[in-house]
């Protein structure tokens, strides 16, 4: 009895599986890479749920009014130090994420440091790959070395602009606040982590949830991806103290 010779379709099912295989495990193919970024739109259209901020976050805008009022930019440190102050001694806030570089001294370090010092502050810093390596200021803490090459799929970062060693010293903890806009120029998903010579940086707004979480330690789940192949950064487990470790 002879069998029936493959039709068309399977034909046609059998390279779309082959393509599917070489875009996400060889190299991406941009009408993929473009169809992904459609579709993944529709799904969070149809699964979006009207938002509500938080009451308890809030966001101090330095905005076009702000600098009508209180002058150009950059502001004295000075005066960035008194908002600190506003919002650390009186407001109370529980975290205070500085999503701002200043990566040259002034006269005006120690009294922003003091601002700072042993108070709830998280600092932000940039990492660039289009500068040759140039890296100004120090950056804060990092999360966790990495045992081995930097994982596959996140950016390949060389160069970094942070604090002045002053501020660096009274606020050492923080994160980076970059976005990486997809191929169409939209931002679609914000990293988590960032890894720069060996060492892994929380992003700042990460470097924040651990802040309330009161500094839990954080692992990677690296996950194996063959002989020859850096190895996937699959989540990061956090360990709070006396409790039973999360995975993010």
């Amino acid at each position: 009895m002879a069998l029936p010779r493959p039709g068309a379709a399977f034909w046609a099912g059998l390279g779309l599986a082959g393509l599917g295989l070489w875009h996400a495990l060889l190299a991406p193919l941009p009408l993929l890479a473009r169809l992904e970024q459609v579709t993944e739109d529709w799904r969070q259209q149809l699964r979006s749920q009207p938002v509500t901020p938080h009451p308890d976050i809030a966001i101090v805008d330095l905005d076009e009014s702000s600098l009508q009022a209180l002058g150009h930019w950059p502001w004295p440190r000075e005066r960035l130090a008194a908002l600190s102050d506003e919002l650390l001694q009186r407001q109370q806030v529980a975290a205070l994420g500085v999503d701002l570089v200043f990566p040259e001294p002034t006269p005006g370090d120690p009294a922003l440091a003091r601002a700072w010092q042993g108070r709830p502050v998280l600092t932000g810093f940039y990492l660039s790959a289009d500068r040759g390596g140039l890296r100004s200021g120090q950056p804060p803490q990092p999360l966790f070395a990495l045992p081995g090459p930097r994982p596959s799929g996140l950016p390949p970062w060389n160069g970094l602009a942070a604090n002045t060693p002053t501020l660096a010293a009274a606020a050492p903890r923080g994160g980076f606040f970059n976005v990486v806009p997809d191929t169409d120029g939209l931002v679609r998903s914000v990293p988590g982590v960032a890894v720069l010579d060996g060492q892994a940086w929380p992003s700042l707004a990460l470097a924040m949830a651990l802040q309330a979480a009161g500094q839990p330690a954080v692992q990677p789940e690296l996950q194996a991806a063959g002989a020859g192949r850096a190895p996937l950064l699959e989540a990061l487990r956090v360990l709070p103290a006396g409790q039973a470790a999360q995975r993010l």
